[in-house]
């Protein structure tokens, strides 16, 4: 994944955070120098003394930011999601077993828990990922869920994705599929916006670690929000051997 980086890079060795990735820019459109702090969030630009200064997004050429998100949905999608399809959005339903944010691989079995939801609420630049799988002793469809807050960050990511992938081994399953839908995307190229927390950049440690993994990605969904203004969530149930899962947004409080 990470040998196709386009007009962006991803350094995993610039730590500002943890093992955050400093994403850099090469030229783009005669704009150079730029580089991007998922984190802070923050953009920056060389300066003439040889170091870097913090700009603010309304000084970033729309087409650089353009780019930086083209090319992390791009890395993103041609890696791991490449023809997953895009799970709908529907109507909210009553989650009956909820994991919040910060939640790794919190385990149900779906088929004791026959319709019951199971999810979480509230992704804004997060993630809510579920693995699913079923056991070959007794062909329960078992699920791991789980809320990232932290999926700029290369090692929590690749952490949580192994933990997830262990609850379900440890029980004797066959193959374990995965969804994930993201908090909302499109602020970083809008305008009109200030916020800088939703967007495809902010996700790719995430993705670079599932494909690190070997990861099956089944479903997804990265809901537009350009303005900053609505929260997603997501749930699952059972139906047989098969998932059902719902994804919804609301408004922001």
């Amino acid at each position: 994944m990470a040998d196709n980086m386009g007009a962006w890079k991803y350094d995993h060795d610039h730590v500002s955070v943890g093992a955050t990735p400093w994403i850099q820019t090469d030229e783009i459109e005669g704009n150079s120098g730029y580089s991007y702090d998922p984190v802070a969030p923050q953009f920056y630009h060389e300066n003439n003394a040889g170091g870097e200064d913090e700009v603010d997004k309304a000084q970033v050429p729309q087409s650089v930011r353009e780019n930086l998100e083209n090319t992390a949905r791009g890395l993103t999608f041609g890696g791991v999601l490449d023809g997953v399809p895009e799970l709908p959005l529907g109507d909210e339903v009553n989650i009956d077993t909820e994991f919040n944010q910060g939640t790794v691989a919190m385990f149900v079995d779906l088929t004791e828990e026959e319709d019951e939801w199971f999810g979480s609420e509230g992704a804004t630049p997060c993630l809510i990922v579920f693995a699913t799988a079923v056991k070959t002793s007794n062909n329960h469809l078992l699920a791991t869920g789980s809320h990232l807050d932290n999926v700029y960050n290369y090692e929590y990511s690749y952490a949580a994705i192994k933990k997830m992938k262990d609850e379900l081994e440890d029980k004797g399953v066959g193959a374990i599929s995965f969804y994930v839908v993201g908090g909302e995307v499109g602020c970083n190229t809008n305008p009109n916006s200030d916020t800088l927390t939703m967007d495809y950049s902010r996700y790719y440690p995430f993705f670079d670690a599932a494909y690190d993994q070997h990861v099956t990605f089944v479903g997804q969904n990265f809901p537009s929000n350009p303005d900053g203004t609505t929260i997603t969530s997501a749930a699952i149930t059972a139906n047989g051997q098969d998932v059902n899962i719902r994804v919804w947004t609301v408004p922001a409080d």
